[in-house]
Order: C-alpha cells, then sequence, then structure tokens
C-alpha cells in the first residue's frame, strides 16, 4: 500500500501527523427524556483536542445536514436538543475543528421510544441451486426466521453458471411487481465486475493503491442499481492487473463503471454469503450450513455477543491518511464507553464482541498483526460483525479470501465488510438498523459542501466505489429479540373471518401483527385479534413481541422474532362465496412429509392446487379418484397449502415438507 500514499498526499484535507486515529473521532453518545421531550448528545474531549464543536441534526434517510443546531466553544461536551417528538428519530453529526486545521466527526441517530417502520419488507432469497437437497432444512428455518422477522420472503434458485444479466432480469423483475427492498445472495451466485481501476496519474486508482490490482472488481452493488445505460461495457480494456479476473476488455461482460454517485443508485440492500473457492477452509456446503446455522443461533438467543467493541489498528496513521476513525464513531453509539483497544485474535478468543475492526498490511489471505484466512476460520474467535482493512482482500471474490474466511469461524462471523477506503458508519443500528440497509447508505454516500450546507457522511478514499460489498444476512441486527411464541390462525365457524391468538409473552411492551402489507400495534396484554376483512385465500399471519430497547443513543422499539400461521377465510364480498367449503375431510400421509406425500378424501378430489404461505402456486394436478400420490421433491421445505377443487366444492389441509 505504500507506493500509494506517496502519490496522492496531495489529495488528502485531514493532517494526521503525530495524532492518533481516534482523535479524527467525535465519539457521541445520547441521554433522552420522554418528558419534557429530549435528546442530550455528549462527547468525551482528549486532552490535546478542545476545538470548537459544530452540532447539526438532519432527518434519517436525507443527504444534506441542513440544520446547525450550535457552535460550542472549546471544552463544551454536550448539547441538548429539544425539538423532538417521542416516537421519531434523529440523526446528529457533530464536526469538531482543532488547531492545525484538523477536523474530527462523529454521527449518532438518538430516539425516545423511536418505532421503525410497520410495513412488511420485501425480501429476493437468490440461493445457489446447489443447496436446494442437501441444505433443504437450513434454507427452510432461514424462510421461516425471515418470516417471523416480518419479512415477506421470495425465493429463487438459481445455476452457478446463470450469467449476471440474466440474474439481474431475475431481480428486475421482481422489483417491478413488489416493493423490493433487499437481496440475500446465497451461495455462488454469479458475480459482477466493474470498473476502470488504473494506478496512473489521472485515472481512478485502486481502492488498495496496488498498480497491479487495477482493472474490474466484483461489483455485487450492480444487482441494486437500475439505469442500466450506465453500466457499460465499451471502454475500459485493461489486461496489466495480475489477476485474471479483473482484466477488463470491452465486450467481456464486466463493466467500465467505477462510481455510482451521478451515475446511478443503489435502492436495495444486499448481502452475499458465499463460500465457494475457499479450498483451505473446507467445503462450501458444509460452510454455507454452518453460517445458516450460526445465524439462525444468534437470532434465537443461542449466540450471545456482549455489546462492545473491539479495534485493532496495525496501520494507524500513514502518511496524512487514517482508517479507523468512522469505527471509532459507531462504536460509541452503539456501545458508548464499552471499546477495547487490543489484539484482534486474543481479545475475539477471549470475549464475543459485537463488533471489530482490524487494520494492517494484506495480502488476498492475510492481514498483518490481525489474522490470516486459515486463523479466522480455525480459531475459537468470537467476533459477530467484523470490518477489516488491508491491501487486496478487499477484492472478495478471490481465493481463500480473508473477507469471506471470516464468516467461517465455527463460533462467529455474522458479516464483514472492507471498512477504511471508504469509511462504513453503522450508527444506525444502535437503533435497530440493518446491516443491510447500512452497507447500501454507504454505497450511495458521498460528502461535499453545497452553499455551506454539508451533504453526507466523511468517507476518506473511493466514496461510491462499486466495490462497496457485504459478506453476510443483509438483514442481521445488533439486539435480536426472540420469545417462543405459538401463534395460532383460525377461521369461525361461518368461514367469514380468522382469528389469531398467541401465548402471551413477560417483559414485552406490546406485539406487532402483520397481514401482507397491513400493521397493526396490540398491547402487551393482548392475546388475541380477529380479522374481519379476511380475503378468500389463505391469508399468513405473523406476531412479534415488542420490547423497548435502551442503548447508548436513546431507546427504541425492537420488533422481535415472533411466530406465524396461514387460515383460509370466505369473504361474502367476492365470488367464491358460491363455494360449499367441504367437499370432504383431507387428510395427508406422511405428514410432516419429506419428498411424497398422499392425499386423500371421501369424494373424488378434482383439481389438486398447493400453495406455499404466501399464497404462490407451486404445484397442481388433476385426479377423479379419493386419493392422490404428490412428488414433493421439487419444493424446499416449508409450510405449503394443499387444496382440493371438484364442482365448486373445496377442502384444504395444511402440510408441512421437512
Amino acid at each position: 500500500m505504500k507506493a500509494f500514499f506517496v502519490s496522492v498526499l496531495f489529495l488528502l484535507t485531514v493532517n494526521a501527523m503525530g495524532q492518533l486515529p481516534k482523535t479524527f473521532a467525535v465519539r457521541l453518545k445520547a441521554t433522552v427524556s420522554i418528558q419534557p421531550a429530549s435528546v442530550t448528545l455528549s462527547w468525551a474531549n482528549d486532552s490535546n483536542t478542545t476545538g470548537t464543536h459544530l452540532v447539526y441534526k438532519r432527518t434519517p434517510g436525507t443527504t444534506a445536514w441542513s440544520q446547525l443546531l450550535a457552535t460550542l466553544a472549546p471544552g463544551i461536551s454536550q448539547y441538548t436538543d429539544a425539538s423532538v417528538d417521542a416516537g421519531n428519530s434523529y440523526e446528529y453529526y457533530v464536526q469538531r475543528r482543532d488547531t492545525g486545521n484538523k477536523v474530527a466527526h462523529g454521527y449518532l441517530q438518538a430516539g425516545i421510544d423511536f418505532r421503525p417502520s410497520l410495513s412488511q419488507n420485501n425480501i429476493l432469497l437468490l440461493v445457489d441451486n446447489n443447496y436446494a437437497q442437501p441444505l433443504a432444512t437450513e434454507i427452510a428455518q432461514l424462510q421461516a426466521d425471515l418470516t417471523s422477522e416480518g419479512w415477506k420472503v421470495h425465493t429463487t434458485f438459481v445455476n452457478r453458471n446463470q450469467p449476471v444479466a440474466s440474474v439481474k432480469a431475475l431481480i428486475r423483475t421482481l422489483r417491478e411487481t413488489t416493493n423490493l427492498h433487499a437481496v440475500y445472495i446465497l451461495g455462488h451466485v454469479a458475480v459482477p465486475y466493474s470498473g476502470a481501476f488504473k494506478a496512473v496519474q489521472g485515472n481512478p486508482f485502486p481502492p488498495d493503491g496496488h498498480s497491479e490490482h487495477g482493472g474490474a472488481w466484483p461489483a455485487d452493488v450492480y444487482y441494486g442499481c437500475f439505469t442500466e445505460s450506465v453500466w457499460t461495457d465499451e471502454f475500459v480494456n485493461d489486461t496489466t492487473p495480475a489477476r485474471v479476473q479483473n482484466k477488463n476488455i470491452p465486450g467481456d461482460g464486466k463493466f467500465d463503471l467505477v462510481n455510482i454517485f451521478g451515475n446511478d443508485e443503489s435502492v436495495l440492500q444486499i448481502g452475499r454469503a458465499d463460500f465457494t473457492q475457499l479450498p483451505l477452509l473446507g467445503n462450501d456446503t458444509l460452510l454455507t450450513q454452518l453460517y445458516l446455522q450460526k445465524v439462525h443461533a444468534y437470532k434465537t438467543g443461542a449466540i450471545r455477543l456482549q455489546q462492545k467493541g473491539i479495534i485493532d489498528d496495525n496501520l494507524g496513521k500513514l502518511g496524512n491518511e487514517v482508517f479507523t476513525p468512522a469505527t471509532w464513531s459507531s462504536f460509541s453509539a452503539m456501545f458508548g464507553d464499552s471499546i477495547t483497544e487490543g489484539d484482534y485474535l486474543t481479545e475475539t478468543k477471549k470475549w464475543p464482541y459485537a463488533f471489530s475492526h482490524g487494520c494492517g498490511f494484506g495480502s488476498y489471505t492475510s492481514a498483518n498483526g490481525i489474522a490470516n484466512s486459515l486463523q479466522l476460520s480455525n480459531d475459537s474467535i468470537q467476533h459477530g460483525f467484523t470490518f477489516l482493512f488491508g491491501s487486496y482482500f478487499g477484492d472478495w471474490d478471490s481465493e481463500n479470501n480473508l473477507l469471506r474466511a471470516a464468516l467461517t469461524s465455527p463460533n462467529g462471523g455474522l458479516a464483514s465488510a472492507w471498512s477504511g477506503r471508504p469509511y462504513w458508519h453503522v450508527h444506525p443500528m444502535a437503533m435497530g438498523a440493518t446491516i443491510g440497509s447500512c452497507a447500501m447508505a454507504i454505497q450511495n454516500n458521498v460528502q461535499y459542501t453545497d452553499n455551506a450546507t454539508i451533504v453526507g457522511m466523511v468517507s476518506n478514499f473511493s466514496p461510491t466505489s462499486i466495490h462497496i460489498a457485504l459478506m453476510g444476512d443483509p438483514t442481521l441486527r445488533l439486539h435480536p429479540r426472540q420469545a417462543t411464541m405459538n401463534v395460532i390462525a383460525r377461521t369461525n365457524n361461518d368461514s367469514t373471518q380468522n382469528t389469531v391468538t398467541w401465548n402471551k409473552v413477560p417483559g414485552v411492551s406490546g406485539y406487532l401483527l402483520r397481514k401482507e402489507s397491513l400493521s397493526y400495534l396490540l398491547t402487551a396484554v393482548d392475546t388475541s385479534w380477529v380479522d374481519a376483512a379476511a380475503p378468500a385465500r389463505y391469508v399468513t399471519y405473523t406476531v412479534q413481541p415488542i420490547w423497548r430497547e435502551t442503548t447508548p443513543s436513546g431507546t427504541y422499539l425492537n420488533y422481535g422474532i415472533g411466530g406465524f400461521d396461514s387460515a383460509y377465510a370466505k369473504n361474502s364480498t367476492t365470488s367464491v362465496e358460491t363455494m360449499n367449503r367441504s367437499i370432504t375431510q383431507l387428510k395427508a400421509y406422511p405428514n410432516p412429509a419429506t419428498s411424497e406425500i398422499w392425499i386423500t378424501g371421501e369424494t373424488a378430489l378434482g383439481t389438486i392446487t398447493v400453495w406455499d404461505v404466501w399464497g404462490k402456486e407451486v404445484l397442481q394436478t388433476t385426479t377423479k379418484e379419493i386419493s392422490t400420490h404428490l412428488n414433493l421433491s421439487g419444493l424446499v421445505a416449508g409450510i405449503y397449502i394443499v387444496k382440493a377443487v371438484n364442482n365448486n366444492k373445496q377442502s384444504a389441509i395444511k402440510i408441512r415438507i421437512n
């Protein structure tokens, strides 16, 4: 990396000489009050940082820091904002200007019983078809967990040889028919490449600054961008990169784009858990199975992470550049003072840190002073979310890659990212945000000043570059909460309404009931709900417990993992009211089933249709017999509805495939 720093020092705007990286962070915390409503920001001033503080505010999701709340004299270390309301959240930026033109930055999203959006988010689960059968149980558990968290899950299996354009078409089609929010790539789904990186003056340098590591880099962000005209494959002609995958010539399927800012925008949370091309670490199917089991254990409380962070910065200041100030800022917003500076391997073996950040001179498979891929995979490391920074391993599609190896630790490794060029800001996770939403914000983040209004967050080099990517499940959050919930949905006697019941969960603030795109906040004493407007089809109801979560950024309502069930009710306003609900009492054997099942009634079954819990038809057959055999081998594990219709009469039964 050193040669790069000599070439570009003149581009830097901070003076890091003689300063520790953490002094370039304003480490914010917040305390909140309901009566009267207020947010009090506080921060610790290091002994050598005595500059003026500028306090800004914006609405989360916007880009400009349009409100300058205060300019505070040196020595003041807190500010109270009384222009707030309970139920909302607010994002703050504190900038400190010290002598010598040194600038420090801090970010925090604060809330007073902040209530995240109640809307049901849609997620596309793109699964490597190689895992359809061997990991059917784990995939079904993943689908169930996502559903219990309030996601509407759309699952598509794709072949490893399916090209990028075909995968993008699948995503585009679903986005056009649903309000798609996220894409979770599981396995070796086609990897887009893009870039014109070249270590020559006047060209965009490779993000890690190495002349032989230019050309195109892996670019999953392409799957979240939809202005196809800017993703050209016509102009870059560079065969100099040492790694063949980075070579980029016209018409080779690799794009020319370097930055999405000003060209396109990422609109989807995207994360990838891909354990192929890791021959030193093990079989990709088994590694994928381990990862899915770990994530399930984390979401359901079997893996508990301590709410604290560890930073091991072996780069410190290089020239005028520092790599960890955004991490110091984010960790303060999430963990307060529970931040450790220490050796990465030593500390993560002792404690299950929620977040870690390690920096060191790197190779594709190592970071000096941090770890190599084998150590991350084999040692008893207990990190949850991890940032890593150094040369080469930001090119995450490489063999035995360090970033992807971070997800293979038996006791940790939920998500990872290459943070330093640019910085990753994840402070919204203290208010319940997903790691995927933070990734999307960083992909779109660029900082500039327009007519004295600051836009974006400080980013260091390569803001909005196509290489910014998340390894792991994009739906992961910092404070998973899970309760044992027995949710039962039943149709009433006259088949016009559905009733949903559940068990009482001690200690919750209430429940969130989701019915497709509709959501209802219920009190802690509620244990049932009647759907008086049930449509004439099977409907899935999800009930989630709500906890009041307190963090160093304030308080918010945390929608935990709950339970779900489906029911069918006729609706008198629809044509199916003329149907007699009972052809016969259907029976299914075996139930649960694996690859086949027998459906039996007392009269001829007629048309047999199998639906998933979201109302998608997955199988249909016709018979004149009272019994029929169904081949289920093409279906993933989960809950399905089998319906028989004959001469305007119908009956249905719920089955489970394991």
